[in-house]
């Protein structure tokens, strides 16, 4: 499954396999497209899946409201026992999930 916001900002694609849910996303992702990456991420709040993984290799800027998107993705799903996993975020990503984890949200980032 495919979601696209506006031409040329982000894309969202899926795949079900091997019971995770694979998310990999390319673009930007900010206030104006983070609600295309939500509604993958509500997608993927099923019980057959044992884990999310959001693939960020083609993310070129995630601003707070994506992030929140993450955090809130990740504390819903792991309520029900779905781990959710970044991977390949790129270094302005990664700082704003370090930045995150020193205020307490914990670790988002696969290692």
């Amino acid at each position: 499954m495919t979601w696209d916001a506006e031409p040329d900002t982000l894309s969202v694609a899926t795949d079900e396999s091997d019971n995770r849910f694979v998310i990999s996303v390319a673009g930007e992702i900010d206030m104006a497209t983070a609600g295309t990456l939500e509604a993958a991420l509500q997608h993927a709040d099923r019980p057959k899946f044992a884990g999310v993984v959001v693939d960020m290799t083609a993310v070129s800027f995630i601003d707070c409201r994506g992030l929140n998107a993450l955090i809130a993705a990740r504390r819903a799903l792991g309520r029900r026992g779905i781990e959710l996993v970044i991977r390949n975020a790129q270094p302005q990503a990664q700082r704003l999930f370090e930045l995150a984890c020193q205020m307490g949200d914990g670790t988002l980032i696969e290692r």
